[in-house]
Protein backbone atom coordinates (compact mmCIF):
# COMPACT_ATOMS: atom_id res chain seq x y z
CA UNK A 1 0.00 0.00 0.00
CA UNK A 2 2.66 2.50 1.02
CA UNK A 3 4.90 1.62 -1.93
CA UNK A 4 2.00 1.92 -4.35
CA UNK A 5 1.14 5.31 -2.89
CA UNK A 6 4.69 6.55 -3.28
CA UNK A 7 4.72 5.36 -6.88
CA UNK A 8 1.39 7.05 -7.54
CA UNK A 9 2.55 10.37 -6.10
CA UNK A 10 5.80 10.13 -8.04
CA UNK A 11 4.09 9.28 -11.32
CA UNK A 12 1.50 12.02 -10.89
CA UNK A 13 4.25 14.56 -10.30
CA UNK A 14 6.28 13.32 -13.27
CA UNK A 15 3.32 13.41 -15.62
CA UNK A 16 2.55 17.01 -14.79
CA UNK A 17 6.17 18.15 -14.78
CA UNK A 18 7.30 16.36 -17.95
CA UNK A 19 4.34 16.15 -20.29
CA UNK A 20 3.33 19.80 -20.21
CA UNK A 21 4.84 21.41 -23.32
CA UNK A 22 5.40 24.70 -21.54
CA UNK A 23 7.36 22.94 -18.84
CA UNK A 24 9.47 21.03 -21.39
CA UNK A 25 10.30 24.25 -23.20
CA UNK A 26 11.15 26.22 -20.08
CA UNK A 27 13.13 23.70 -18.03
CA UNK A 28 16.36 23.93 -20.08
CA UNK A 29 16.46 27.67 -19.48
CA UNK A 30 16.04 27.17 -15.72
CA UNK A 31 13.96 30.29 -15.47
CA UNK A 32 12.14 31.23 -12.30
CA UNK A 33 8.82 30.58 -14.00
CA UNK A 34 9.80 27.04 -14.98
CA UNK A 35 10.99 26.24 -11.47
CA UNK A 36 7.79 27.62 -9.95
CA UNK A 37 5.67 25.71 -12.46
CA UNK A 38 7.36 22.40 -11.67
CA UNK A 39 7.11 23.08 -7.94
CA UNK A 40 3.43 24.03 -8.09
CA UNK A 41 2.55 21.05 -10.26
CA UNK A 42 4.50 18.68 -8.01
CA UNK A 43 2.88 19.95 -4.82
CA UNK A 44 -0.54 19.96 -6.44
CA UNK A 45 -0.33 16.39 -7.72
CA UNK A 46 1.13 15.11 -4.46
CA UNK A 47 -1.66 16.77 -2.49
CA UNK A 48 -4.31 15.21 -4.70
CA UNK A 49 -2.59 11.83 -4.37
CA UNK A 50 -2.59 12.13 -0.60
CA UNK A 51 -6.29 13.05 -0.48
CA UNK A 52 -7.17 10.22 -2.87
CA UNK A 53 -5.21 7.72 -0.79
CA UNK A 54 -6.80 8.91 2.45
CA UNK A 55 -10.31 8.73 1.06
CA UNK A 56 -9.60 5.29 -0.38
CA UNK A 57 -8.72 3.98 3.07
CA UNK A 58 -12.11 5.14 4.32
CA UNK A 59 -13.95 2.87 1.91
CA UNK A 60 -11.46 0.07 1.19
CA UNK A 61 -11.44 -3.08 3.29
CA UNK A 62 -7.70 -3.73 3.00
CA UNK A 63 -4.42 -2.20 1.92
CA UNK A 64 -4.37 -4.07 -1.40
CA UNK A 65 -7.64 -2.44 -2.40
CA UNK A 66 -6.25 1.01 -1.61
CA UNK A 67 -3.41 0.55 -4.09
CA UNK A 68 -5.97 0.07 -6.85
CA UNK A 69 -7.62 3.40 -6.00
CA UNK A 70 -4.30 5.18 -6.40
CA UNK A 71 -4.08 4.27 -10.08
CA UNK A 72 -6.58 7.03 -10.87
CA UNK A 73 -4.43 9.66 -9.16
CA UNK A 74 -2.02 10.32 -12.07
CA UNK A 75 -4.93 10.72 -14.49
CA UNK A 76 -6.83 12.99 -12.13
CA UNK A 77 -3.83 15.19 -11.35
CA UNK A 78 -2.93 15.44 -15.02
CA UNK A 79 -6.40 16.59 -16.08
CA UNK A 80 -6.60 19.14 -13.28
CA UNK A 81 -3.04 20.28 -13.87
CA UNK A 82 -3.67 20.80 -17.56
CA UNK A 83 -6.77 22.80 -16.74
CA UNK A 84 -4.78 25.06 -14.41
CA UNK A 85 -2.03 25.51 -17.00
CA UNK A 86 -4.66 26.09 -19.72
CA UNK A 87 -3.14 23.36 -21.84
CA UNK A 88 -5.11 21.06 -24.11
CA UNK A 89 -4.69 17.31 -24.32
CA UNK A 90 -2.87 15.96 -27.36
CA UNK A 91 -1.54 12.60 -28.48
CA UNK A 92 1.85 12.98 -26.79
CA UNK A 93 0.30 13.74 -23.39
CA UNK A 94 -2.15 10.85 -23.65
CA UNK A 95 0.58 8.46 -24.79
CA UNK A 96 2.91 9.53 -22.00
CA UNK A 97 0.18 9.15 -19.41
CA UNK A 98 -0.69 5.68 -20.66
CA UNK A 99 2.95 4.60 -20.45
CA UNK A 100 3.21 5.63 -16.80
CA UNK A 101 -0.19 4.18 -15.93
CA UNK A 102 0.72 0.89 -17.64
CA UNK A 103 3.95 0.82 -15.67
CA UNK A 104 2.02 1.22 -12.45
CA UNK A 105 -0.38 -1.56 -13.37
CA UNK A 106 2.44 -3.95 -14.22
CA UNK A 107 4.41 -2.95 -11.12
CA UNK A 108 1.51 -3.77 -8.85
CA UNK A 109 -0.42 -6.31 -10.89
CA UNK A 110 -0.18 -8.86 -8.08
CA UNK A 111 -2.32 -6.64 -5.89
CA UNK A 112 -4.61 -5.52 -8.70
CA UNK A 113 -5.68 -9.06 -9.50
CA UNK A 114 -5.40 -10.45 -5.97
CA UNK A 115 -8.29 -12.04 -4.16
CA UNK A 116 -10.36 -9.83 -1.93
CA UNK A 117 -9.64 -9.75 1.80
CA UNK A 118 -12.70 -9.24 3.97
CA UNK A 119 -13.66 -9.46 7.63
CA UNK A 120 -17.09 -10.58 8.80
CA UNK A 121 -19.01 -12.07 11.72
CA UNK A 122 -19.11 -15.85 11.56
CA UNK A 123 -22.18 -18.00 11.17
CA UNK A 124 -22.81 -21.33 12.85
CA UNK A 125 -21.92 -23.28 9.72
CA UNK A 126 -18.47 -21.64 9.59
CA UNK A 127 -17.35 -22.72 13.06
CA UNK A 128 -15.65 -25.94 11.93
CA UNK A 129 -13.34 -23.95 9.69
CA UNK A 130 -12.81 -21.35 12.43
CA UNK A 131 -11.79 -24.06 14.89
CA UNK A 132 -9.28 -25.36 12.37
CA UNK A 133 -7.75 -21.89 11.98
CA UNK A 134 -7.45 -21.52 15.77
CA UNK A 135 -5.87 -24.94 16.22
CA UNK A 136 -3.39 -24.37 13.41
CA UNK A 137 -2.46 -20.95 14.78
CA UNK A 138 -2.08 -21.95 18.43
CA UNK A 139 -0.20 -25.18 17.66
CA UNK A 140 3.13 -23.37 17.32
CA UNK A 141 2.74 -21.72 20.75
CA UNK A 142 1.64 -25.00 22.31
CA UNK A 143 4.76 -26.70 20.97
CA UNK A 144 6.98 -23.86 22.17
CA UNK A 145 5.67 -23.98 25.75
CA UNK A 146 5.01 -27.70 26.01
CA UNK A 147 1.22 -27.48 26.20
CA UNK A 148 -0.84 -30.60 25.55
CA UNK A 149 -4.50 -31.53 25.64
CA UNK A 150 -3.85 -33.23 28.99
CA UNK A 151 -2.01 -30.44 30.81
CA UNK A 152 -3.78 -27.45 29.18
CA UNK A 153 -7.05 -28.51 27.50
CA UNK A 154 -8.37 -24.92 27.33
CA UNK A 155 -5.56 -23.73 25.05
CA UNK A 156 -6.55 -22.68 21.56
CA UNK A 157 -4.49 -25.50 20.05
CA UNK A 158 -7.23 -27.89 21.18
CA UNK A 159 -10.29 -25.82 20.27
CA UNK A 160 -13.21 -27.63 18.68
CA UNK A 161 -16.27 -26.31 16.90
CA UNK A 162 -18.44 -27.13 19.92
CA UNK A 163 -16.45 -24.64 22.02
CA UNK A 164 -17.04 -21.89 19.48
CA UNK A 165 -20.69 -22.86 19.22
CA UNK A 166 -21.02 -22.31 22.96
CA UNK A 167 -19.27 -18.93 22.65
CA UNK A 168 -21.64 -17.88 19.89
CA UNK A 169 -24.68 -18.95 21.89
CA UNK A 170 -23.40 -16.93 24.85
CA UNK A 171 -23.46 -13.77 22.78
CA UNK A 172 -19.75 -13.49 22.01
CA UNK A 173 -18.80 -11.96 18.68
CA UNK A 174 -16.79 -14.28 16.46
CA UNK A 175 -14.96 -12.85 13.46
CA UNK A 176 -13.12 -14.38 10.54
CA UNK A 177 -10.81 -12.75 8.03
CA UNK A 178 -11.12 -14.34 4.60
CA UNK A 179 -8.70 -14.28 1.69
CA UNK A 180 -11.02 -15.09 -1.15
CA UNK A 181 -13.12 -17.91 0.27
CA UNK A 182 -10.46 -19.18 2.65
CA UNK A 183 -10.50 -18.20 6.33
CA UNK A 184 -6.99 -17.24 7.41
CA UNK A 185 -7.59 -15.29 10.63
CA UNK A 186 -9.90 -15.62 13.63
CA UNK A 187 -10.58 -13.44 16.66
CA UNK A 188 -13.32 -13.13 19.24
CA UNK A 189 -14.68 -10.17 21.20
CA UNK A 190 -16.32 -10.76 24.57
CA UNK A 191 -18.22 -7.84 26.11
CA UNK A 192 -18.36 -7.58 29.89
CA UNK A 193 -19.60 -5.14 32.53
CA UNK A 194 -18.38 -1.53 32.80
CA UNK A 195 -17.88 -1.30 29.03
CA UNK A 196 -14.97 -3.73 29.08
CA UNK A 197 -14.15 -5.90 26.07
CA UNK A 198 -11.89 -8.94 25.97
CA UNK A 199 -10.03 -9.86 22.80
CA UNK A 200 -9.79 -13.64 22.74
CA UNK A 201 -8.55 -16.52 20.58
CA UNK A 202 -6.55 -14.32 18.22
CA UNK A 203 -5.25 -16.68 15.58
CA UNK A 204 -3.48 -16.30 12.23
CA UNK A 205 -2.51 -19.36 10.23
CA UNK A 206 1.32 -19.60 10.17
CA UNK A 207 1.75 -19.09 6.42
CA UNK A 208 0.05 -15.67 6.65
CA UNK A 209 1.86 -14.28 9.70
CA UNK A 210 4.24 -12.14 7.67
CA UNK A 211 1.42 -10.30 5.89
CA UNK A 212 0.54 -7.77 8.64
CA UNK A 213 -2.77 -9.39 9.55
CA UNK A 214 -1.94 -8.93 13.23
CA UNK A 215 -2.26 -5.15 12.95
CA UNK A 216 -5.35 -5.67 10.80
CA UNK A 217 -6.96 -7.64 13.65
CA UNK A 218 -6.10 -5.08 16.32
CA UNK A 219 -7.31 -2.15 14.24
CA UNK A 220 -10.62 -3.82 13.43
CA UNK A 221 -11.14 -5.09 16.98
CA UNK A 222 -10.62 -1.56 18.24
CA UNK A 223 -12.98 -0.11 15.65
CA UNK A 224 -15.71 -2.64 16.42
CA UNK A 225 -15.41 -2.28 20.19
CA UNK A 226 -15.37 1.50 19.92
CA UNK A 227 -18.50 1.48 17.77
CA UNK A 228 -20.16 -0.66 20.45
CA UNK A 229 -19.33 1.93 23.12
CA UNK A 230 -16.62 -0.10 24.85
CA UNK A 231 -14.02 1.79 26.87
CA UNK A 232 -11.17 -0.68 26.99
CA UNK A 233 -9.96 -3.89 25.39
CA UNK A 234 -8.29 -6.49 27.60
CA UNK A 235 -6.25 -9.51 26.62
CA UNK A 236 -4.50 -12.30 28.49
CA UNK A 237 -1.34 -14.01 27.19
CA UNK A 238 1.37 -16.36 28.45
CA UNK A 239 3.63 -14.15 30.53
CA UNK A 240 6.80 -15.81 29.26
CA UNK A 241 5.87 -15.07 25.66
CA UNK A 242 7.99 -11.91 25.46
CA UNK A 243 7.72 -11.64 21.70
CA UNK A 244 3.93 -11.45 21.85
CA UNK A 245 3.97 -9.14 24.86
CA UNK A 246 6.27 -6.66 23.12
CA UNK A 247 4.14 -6.77 19.98
CA UNK A 248 1.00 -5.83 21.91
CA UNK A 249 2.90 -3.06 23.68
CA UNK A 250 4.08 -1.65 20.35
CA UNK A 251 0.42 -1.50 19.35
CA UNK A 252 -0.63 0.54 22.39
CA UNK A 253 -1.46 -2.11 24.98
CA UNK A 254 -0.23 -1.60 28.53
CA UNK A 255 0.52 -4.21 31.18
CA UNK A 256 -2.10 -4.34 33.94
CA UNK A 257 -1.09 -7.31 36.09
CA UNK A 258 -0.31 -11.02 36.03
CA UNK A 259 -1.92 -13.97 37.78
CA UNK A 260 -1.41 -17.68 38.37
CA UNK A 261 -4.18 -20.25 37.94
CA UNK A 262 -4.19 -23.75 39.37
CA UNK A 263 -5.37 -25.30 36.11
CA UNK A 264 -2.71 -23.60 33.95
CA UNK A 265 0.99 -24.37 33.62
CA UNK A 266 1.90 -20.75 32.98
CA UNK A 267 1.33 -17.34 34.51
CA UNK A 268 -1.20 -15.18 32.67
CA UNK A 269 -0.21 -11.61 31.81
CA UNK A 270 -3.05 -9.13 31.31
CA UNK A 271 -2.71 -6.15 28.99
CA UNK A 272 -5.19 -3.38 28.29
CA UNK A 273 -5.88 -0.83 25.58
CA UNK A 274 -7.84 2.38 26.19
CA UNK A 275 -10.06 3.06 23.20
CA UNK A 276 -11.65 6.35 24.24
CA UNK A 277 -9.97 9.53 25.45
CA UNK A 278 -11.81 9.80 28.77
CA UNK A 279 -12.04 6.61 30.83
CA UNK A 280 -12.81 5.67 34.40
CA UNK A 281 -9.83 5.68 36.72
CA UNK A 282 -10.06 2.01 37.69
CA UNK A 283 -8.15 -0.77 35.94
CA UNK A 284 -9.38 -4.17 34.90
CA UNK A 285 -9.28 -6.56 37.82
CA UNK A 286 -7.18 -9.68 37.54
CA UNK A 287 -9.14 -12.70 38.58
CA UNK A 288 -10.68 -13.90 35.34
CA UNK A 289 -8.89 -15.91 32.75
CA UNK A 290 -9.47 -15.76 29.06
Amino acid sequence: GRLSTMMSIFSGTMMLAIFLPKTINEVPALTLNSILLILIMGIFSSAVAYVSWTKAFEVAENAASVSNYTYITPLLTTVLGLAIAKESLNLSKVFGGLIILSGLLLFNSGQLFSKKVEIRRLKMEELEEAARVIRESFATVADEFGLTCDNCPTNGAFTEAKHLRSDLENGNQLFGVFFGRKMIVFFELVYKENQQATLDKVGIIPVERENKYGEFILNNARRIAQNDQMKQINIGIIKENNRLKEWYQRNGYQIVCSENFSHLLFEVLYLQLDIIEEIDNGQAECGQSN
